[in-house]
């Protein structure tokens, strides 16, 4: 691993250098994440509607629902991508245990990116 040391107090180099914005002089103050999740409706006679409004409620617990689109996928399916902004320092590991609770889509998660300044 690579040594690390501090510059002028407030922003580290070396291997932290990508993370300087969130270093203050009193501590680590963590940023945001964008994370991207599938959804795949269980069944292609479902309501859409509903099934993006059960969604946004279930996945309001971790973060706050920036976008959802609807997409066509295939033979009446359709695929829901949501775009959920959350605390970095919660990860991701929490809600992808809950996915499992969520009866009504298969929900997965297929991006995780640091978030530009909200």
């Amino acid at each position: 691993m690579a040594q690390k040391s501090l510059d002028a107090g407030n922003a580290v180099v070396g291997e932290l250098t990508t993370h300087a914005k969130c270093v203050d002089l009193w501590g680590l103050n963590m940023g945001k994440v964008v994370i991207k999740i599938k959804a795949l409706p269980k069944d292609t006679s479902s309501d859409v509607d509903k099934t993006v409004s059960e969604i946004k409620s279930f996945l309001s617990k971790y973060g706050s629902v920036y976008k959802v689109e609807v997409q066509p996928l295939a033979f009446g399916l359709t695929v829901i991508m949501i775009t959920l902004v959350a605390d970095e320092e919660e990860g991701t590991s929490k809600i992808e245990e809950a996915f499992s609770s969520f009866k009504e889509a298969s929900l997965s998660i297929s991006e995780v990116s640091r978030a530009p300044d909200f």
